[in-house]
């Protein structure tokens, strides 16, 4: 199993146990899952498995879900951490091409 899908799996582990709004904790539940089913496809698996780049950047995205769940400025970080989401589906994405 890939890395970056096992820190996926922490993440919404983290939010599962979280106090967040619940509207915000489906947000990102959403988009996590939807990057989970990204790394399934085997062109994409094939091309991150090993990469150090690509592991340093899903363990980033941890860290910051981590934060945002023990933290009392949720808003802000809850933007930043979909942005960072975001950015992480585009680059996993360009992988399947």
């Amino acid at each position: 199993m890939l890395k970056q899908y096992s820190v996926l799996t922490k993440c919404l582990a983290e939010l599962k146990n979280s106090d967040l709004p619940i509207i915000e904790k489906l947000k990102l539940e959403v988009q996590l899952i939807q990057t989970k089913r990204i790394l399934l496809d085997q062109k994409v698996e094939y091309r991150v498995a090993g990469v150090a780049s690509s592991e340093r950047e899903f363990n980033s995205l941890y860290e910051q879900i981590r934060s945002a769940c023990n933290s009392g400025k949720i808003k802000s970080e809850i933007e930043q951490i979909k942005g960072h989401i975001h950015q992480i589906k585009d680059q996993t994405l360009r992988y399947a091409s």
